[in-house]
């Protein structure tokens, strides 16, 4: 046994099994076209049965799918109101 060093195993970085499993899957179903938004779409919409499986089953694909959104937060010195700028604008 090496003394403070990693002598075997995977490398850092390297995806494990279950994660290129998931990987291949996704890139599939990009692949046939298959899209969790249309889906969700449909059942909105009616066009598509409501089943709570394959809701949830779609609202996870959708992070592979698509970025999520980051927060931001705004900070503003505004010395007008909304009124006063309408006056303005007449």
């Amino acid at each position: 046994m090496a003394l403070g060093k990693k002598t075997g195993g995977r490398q850092k970085g390297t995806r494990n099994k279950r994660t290129l499993a998931t990987e291949r899957q996704i890139k599939k179903l990009k692949q046939a076209g298959k899209d969790p938004k249309d889906y969700l779409a449909g059942v909105m919409a009616g066009t598509h049965e409501h089943d709570p499986n394959k809701v949830r089953a779609a609202e996870v694909l959708m992070e592979f799918y698509y970025p999520k959104l980051q927060r931001t937060t705004v900070k503003a010195d505004v010395r007008i109101t909304h009124e006063e700028m309408l006056d303005e604008l007449e």
